[in-house]
């Protein structure tokens, strides 16, 4: 749940979440560790690298771990529940119970209260994070996640980063891949169904995906491209899905503060916050438009067209992977990227003719050889390590 300060019930949700997790604390020195040790998922929504760990736990014959997700939005944990996701709500009292039996916590953000666990509890902790960054950061970023066991990385070049930039110390960060590639490599979905759920029509055109990232630390930047309005930005695209027979599915993130958008064949509003399950929409996607997203980083597995806005970074501390790690094709003006849509979606072989060989090596430093579709059971693995090993 991703906290608004202006909300009083947000507020309201995090003062009750905090009271279970103090309680839990107390109550974690009267309960024995159960059979099967309980790793605890918490971040924003069960998507990404947290889903994968989770639905890998699930396919398992026999697990010897339980996996739980924990929220502190009381309407996201009902409707997990009616999807039989075994999902626990920080605001009731069955979270207390979950927290004072757990042995892992598994992040992929920041902590709120649960950072009481960290300090005063044997629990122990783990970092996924939620995507490679072309966004700064520095240490301050990361001072709660220096203080977990563990940090699980996609590579050795972002273990690098990870100790030289963000000052975490080299025994703490393993090499394990990003599971949420995993859902890339083996989609637990087929298309038809996707579309289903997303909403838009299950038939043969191409989907061109369209994924900015947020305003981030300038307030006053668009994040329709180069000095368009919402409506140009919208009439362009529409006459380039119509002239090649086309979809396009317009992606915000989850802090975009674009809440609403007119959408309709062949035009559709997808925001995070209503769907968060980020790699099924990019599973049917052929073609995607970013600027500075670490979404960029996903869709490079799929070795498809990509296509970058040249449009100035939001970041404040500059970029954690530079320009250079842009892999596809730059476009300057719309002009040139209305081009650039309409001869990738004809002719993507040309992508490949003028950019393949620099996404394979950026994929190469990225993942080492982490692209197998297991690195949510290397997750496991190392959570059943640190289960076992000594304090």
């Amino acid at each position: 749940m991703k906290i608004n300060r202006k909300n009083p019930a947000h507020w309201l949700h995090l003062s009750i979440f905090t009271l279970n997790t103090v309680i839990s604390l107390l109550l974690r020195v009267f309960i024995r560790t159960p059979p099967k040790p309980v790793v605890v998922l918490y971040g924003h929504k069960l998507n990404s690298n947290l889903l994968s760990l989770y639905l890998t736990n699930q396919r398992r014959e026999v697990s010897v771990v339980a996996v739980k997700y924990l929220t502190m939005d009381s309407t996201y944990y009902k409707h997990l529940k009616q999807n039989g996701i075994d999902a626990v709500c920080g605001i009731y009292p069955n979270s207390i119970l979950v927290l004072a039996r757990a042995s892992i916590l598994v992040s992929d953000h920041g902590l709120h209260c649960l950072s009481l666990l960290l300090k005063f509890s044997s629990i122990k902790f783990a970092d996924v994070w939620h995507g490679i960054p072309f966004k700064g950061f520095d240490a301050d970023d990361f001072a709660t996640q220096r203080k977990y066991q563990e940090t699980w990385v996609p590579s050795k070049l972002l273990g690098k980063l990870y100790i030289e930039k963000f000052g975490f110390e080299p025994t703490r960060i393993v090499v394990t891949g990003y599971g949420r590639t995993d859902l890339l490599i083996n989609p637990s979905d087929n298309v038809s169904h996707i579309k289903r759920h997303l909403g838009i029509p299950d038939d043969t055109r191409k989907v061109i995906l369209f994924a900015p990232t947020w305003q981030q630390d300038d307030d006053q930047r668009s994040i329709f491209p180069f000095n368009t309005s919402e409506q140009e930005f919208s009439a362009m695209i529409r006459l380039v899905c119509q002239k090649n027979n086309t979809i396009l599915i317009f992606r915000t993130h989850l802090n975009s503060n674009l809440n609403t958008l007119s959408t309709g064949d062949p035009f559709y509003f997808i925001p995070h916050d209503l769907f968060p399950d980020t790699e099924s929409i990019l599973t049917i996607s052929d073609i995607m438009i970013c600027d500075w997203s670490s979404i960029a980083f996903d869709f490079l597995t799929l070795n498809r067209p990509t296509i970058f806005l040249d449009v100035p970074h939001p970041f404040a501390k500059g970029f954690s992977l530079g320009p250079e790690y842009r892999f596809g094709k730059i476009v300057q003006n719309i002009s040139q990227l209305q081009q650039s849509i309409n001869t990738y979606l004809r002719s993507p072989e040309k992508y490949q003719e003028e950019f393949g060989q620099k996404a394979q090596s950026i994929i190469e430093k990225l993942y080492d050889e982490t692209l197998d579709g297991e690195s949510a059971a290397r997750y496991l693995h190392q959570a059943e390590q640190m289960i076992h090993r000594p304090e």
